[in-house]
């Protein structure tokens, strides 16, 4: 087993049985000379996701065993190594709580978490994260860039950025791509996401493993992250912005910082929502966001 190379995948899921087929195809069929521990925990959902997952539970349950690791079987698989697939439905806390239920149950070298209404661009993604992990023992983070797609499957823009700037992250757009950014699984060992963010959570808690851990920024597109009007992040403005700034002077107690951070934040997540048809908020947000990044940065653009 400590020869092998295991990929843990988590997705939380709650009520997305319109997106999760696609989320759970995107990841059994990745291809590479890997073993994939895949595990999905389910919020006890009341649409026809558990009969999907059940759908999927079942068709594994069928196929031949390639290998067993540890205590865990892994099935034969026409793209990697071998997949384990495990799954649970009861109630839940919440995405937070869903993910630390299923990082206790991890068993792989590297993790990522995979939302169920979003999937991997390719059959490719996690083999081109994991490349350069083989190539450079010493990185315990890397991450990539990704699409928006819309409700349907369809593809409304790209997430692409060429480098990754933490005071950034905290104090104006969060650019790092969740489901493109793979980690060694010892870093959750050091860690851990806090129970007590909704919204802001992920950025917390990337935004500490990039400034303790070394990683390596990539261009490859390796997601898909689903804008449709149904998630959080899509949804929850207010509770995003009041967590953002909470994040913001948590992390640097910098009054100036924070000041700039709750302008920024405020006239893109409140009054963009509330003035959409605006051409003149509008234009007040475009003279902030500069003012704000020049601040932060320096520089005028990103």
């Amino acid at each position: 087993m400590k020869t092998s190379t295991i990929i843990s995948i988590v997705t939380p899921s709650y009520n997305q049985g319109q997106f999760i087929r696609e989320t759970i195809e995107s990841v059994i069929n990745q291809k590479g000379e890997f073993y994939l521990d895949y595990i999905i925990v389910d919020g006890a959902s009341n649409d026809n996701t558990v009969d999907i997952i059940r759908e999927y539970d079942e068709t594994f349950k069928k196929r031949k065993v390639s290998d067993v690791l540890g205590d865990l079987v892994f099935r034969e698989s026409h793209s990697c190594k071998g997949v384990s697939f495990r799954w649970m439905s009861e109630r839940d806390k919440g995405p937070v709580d869903a993910l630390n239920k299923g990082i206790k149950l991890i068993i792989g070298n590297y993790f990522l978490w995979l939302n169920s209404d979003d999937r991997y661009s390719s059959n490719d993604s996690i083999n081109n994260l994991l490349i350069h992990f083989m190539e450079n023992a010493l990185l315990d983070v890397v991450s990539g860039d990704g699409y928006f797609i819309d409700s349907k499957g369809y593809k409304t823009g790209k997430h692409q950025v060429s480098r990754i700037n933490l005071k950034e992250c905290i104090f104006l757009d969060y650019h790092i791509l969740q489901p493109s950014t793979m980690i060694k699984t010892s870093i959750l060992d050091v860690i851990k996401f806090d129970v007590n963010f909704l919204c802001v959570f992920d950025c917390d808690f990337f935004i500490r493993v990039f400034d303790k851990y070394s990683w390596l920024k990539i261009n490859s597109l390796i997601s898909d992250y689903r804008f449709w009007g149904g998630n959080i992040t899509d949804t929850m403005h207010k509770q995003r912005f009041k967590e953002h700034l909470i994040l913001a002077w948590r992390l640097s107690k910098r009054v100036d910082y924070f000041l700039i951070s709750l302008l920024y934040l405020y006239s893109s997540l409140i009054l963009k929502n509330r003035f959409k048809n605006s051409s003149l908020v509008s234009a007040i947000i475009w003279f902030i966001k500069k003012l704000s990044y020049f601040y932060v940065t320096g520089k005028s653009r990103r």
